[in-house]
């Protein structure tokens, strides 16, 4: 893809990055995490999603930003890791997206898969991809990528993102079925796809996001500079963000969000002046 590389100082203990201008973006984070308040800002900048996307709904008024082809072939990729197996089970495959694999599984994609993968891929301009369940897919992912794709993390404090899940299992208990969304179970959720988010960090360009920040206004700039777009700020509503953090985290959680946190404020420090 065309485009100037960009490449910034490392973290301390986090290799060098190389942004490609108007690259692909791939979105992902745990359910919850502020994956489509990401889309929509990229969305600003010119970043198309794709021409089937998931409608609206109570939960996300202003739109998931997920296309259904997309989020039809992680439902596949997942499902027989999590259906009745796993480490968070769900007992059919339309919940995928609120299980976890068994920590070391290995997602691989088919050939008929990995040729719908690249007929996805085919945009001319710059093209979004977002999903949650990227956390578990993205490694079959990787072979079909484009050139200079480029990876953004979100991350949301675990109380959190474990009371927006329990809230939503009680406002529409007919759509889980069987499956019982406690704020235990959120939270074990939460610390599972932040750990393979943590290992997915090693290999890419990636820029790591901290919710808050973004909803005090301080991320924003992070990732403008990382994408090289121009965003618009009013994308950010924190009224539509008002889960929380009255919920009891074990300290292996808190550790693992501190860990995460700190690397989104050294992304932001290193581009929110545009990488520089």
């Amino acid at each position: 893809m065309g485009g100037v590389p960009t490449t910034s100082p490392a973290a301390p203990g986090v290799p060098p990055a190389t942004v490609r201008r108007a690259a692909d973006v791939v979105v992902l984070g745990a359910p919850r995490s502020g994956t489509s308040l990401v889309a929509q800002l990229l969305a600003s900048g010119g970043i198309g999603f794709g021409d089937h996307l998931l409608p609206p709904s109570p939960a996300n008024p202003r739109g998931f930003l997920e296309d259904v082809r997309v989020t039809d072939l992680d439902d596949e990729l997942l499902a027989p890791h999590v259906v009745g197996r796993g480490a968070l089970p769900v007992p059919e495959a339309r919940l995928a997206w609120a299980g976890a694999p068994d920590e070391g599984a290995v997602i691989t994609a088919d050939p008929h898969q990995r040729r719908r993968m690249e007929d996805l891929l085919v945009a001319g301009g710059p093209l979004g991809l977002k999903d949650p369940r990227f956390v578990w897919t993205l490694d079959a992912w990787r072979a079909v990528l484009r050139p200079g794709t480029v990876f953004v993390a979100v991350v949301r404090h675990p109380a959190e993102v474990a009371a927006s899940l329990h809230a939503l299992w009680e406002a529409d208990r007919p759509y889980y079925g069987d499956l019982t969304v406690t704020v235990q179970r959120g939270l074990a959720l939460w610390e599972a796809a932040n750990r393979r988010i943590l290992a997915h960090l090693r290999h890419g360009s990636w820029l790591v996001l901290d919710h808050a920040a973004l909803l005090a206004g301080e991320g924003v700039a992070a990732l403008a500079g990382f994408t090289g777009r121009t965003l618009d700020t009013g994308a950010v509503d924190g009224a539509l963000h008002r889960s929380g953090r009255d919920v009891p985290v074990p300290a292996a959680a808190e550790e693992l969000y501190e860990r995460l946190r700190r690397r989104a404020g050294d992304d932001a420090d290193r581009w929110s002046h545009d990488g520089r």
